[in-house]
This record gives C-alpha cells, structure tokens and sequence, in this order.
C-alpha cells in the first residue's frame, strides 16, 4: 500500500490560526478506515507539527457493480411491467441498501425499458415513509415514459396508509396481481 509522509503545523502559529478545527495539543493518525489520537507536541506559543501517514490507494479506479436486488426489493417482470414487492420497512434494513436498492429498481426500470409499474404490496402489512418515498420514484419514473402504475394486494393497514397519503388519487388499486395485470393488459 502506497503511504506518504506529511507535516502540518496547528495551534496558534498555523496558517488557520487559533482556531483551526483540530484541538490544541491533540492530532489524528489517520488511515482510510480508522483514527487513532496521538500524543501532545508543542512549539512555541501553542503550535505543534503533527506527523501524520496519508494513504493513497483509495484513489484508484474501482469496478461498481448494479446493486443486488432482493433485500428491501424483489422485483419480477411480466412483458413490459415491472413488479416491484416491497419486503418491509426501512428500519428493518440498513440505511445504504434501501438507498442502493431504491436506485437500482430506477436503473433497471431505465435499462430494460419497462412501461408500467406494478407495485404488489402482499409480503408488507406496513412501510414507512422511506420505502413510500422510493416507489413514489419508481411510479413516476412511468408516468414519464408513458406508461400507467397501479397497486395491488394490500392489506387493511396498508390501505390506510395508502389512502392517509392519498396515493390513490394518482395511482389506482386492484385486489389481485391477476385484476391488477389485466388492467395494465385493457
């Protein structure tokens, strides 16, 4: 791993002044993943150097990968819609793989050209604003390209969410996968 040695004064005698961001008296040693605090070197009126490694391969060109579907989202096609089945609440997952899934649905929405949404809310009896939030992307992503986006499935609870929202008003739903397929179909 390439490391570079570098320098920097603090304190009062540093190009920041007295008020620079770190605490007079205390560095960081910093990697790309951790932090450690080091030990009190002081110069004249309060500045210190502080000796500190950089590491630089982080920089390097990466390959990313289309993000795994299945955690948060399962998806499944049928000619040219897209069924999306939201597996539960945000809070049940992490942070960075509803995010991740929420814009993998969008890139797979794009990528293999879909036209309608078909949103099967029957493997949740609750989502939250965060999920609610992705789908409402995912349904306008098909109002744009011209095609129609309609729920299905739902529970009592989810039903009330959905009315609560007001979602109905925009986006139809059907008892069933099957009613919901034959409308986009008619």
């Amino acid at each position: 791993m390439p490391f570079e040695r570098a320098t920097t004064r603090c304190g009062r005698d540093s190009p920041e002044g007295a008020n620079s961001r770190t605490p007079r008296g205390r560095g960081i040693l910093s990697t790309a993943k951790t932090s450690w605090p080091v030990g009190r070197g002081r110069r004249a009126r309060g500045a210190f150097d502080l000796e500190y490694l950089v590491r630089f391969d982080h920089l390097k060109p990466r390959d990313v990968d289309m993000p795994v579907l299945g955690r948060v989202f399962q998806v499944e096609n049928a000619d040219k819609t897209m069924i999306v089945l939201p597996l539960g609440p945000a809070m049940n997952y992490l942070y960075k793989d509803v995010h991740t899934e929420s814009n993998g649905i969008l890139e797979e929405f794009m990528q293999k050209k879909y036209v309608n949404v078909l949103i099967d809310l029957s493997k949740v009896d609750y989502i939250d604003s965060i999920i609610i939030g992705a789908i409402i992307r995912v349904l306008q992503k098909a109002k744009a390209a011209g095609g129609h986006a309609i729920f299905c499935h739902a529970t009592e609870n989810m039903q009330e969410i959905l009315e609560s929202i007001k979602i109905g008003k925009l986006w139809p739903l059907y008892a069933t996968r099957e009613e919901a397929l034959a409308a986009l179909q008619g």
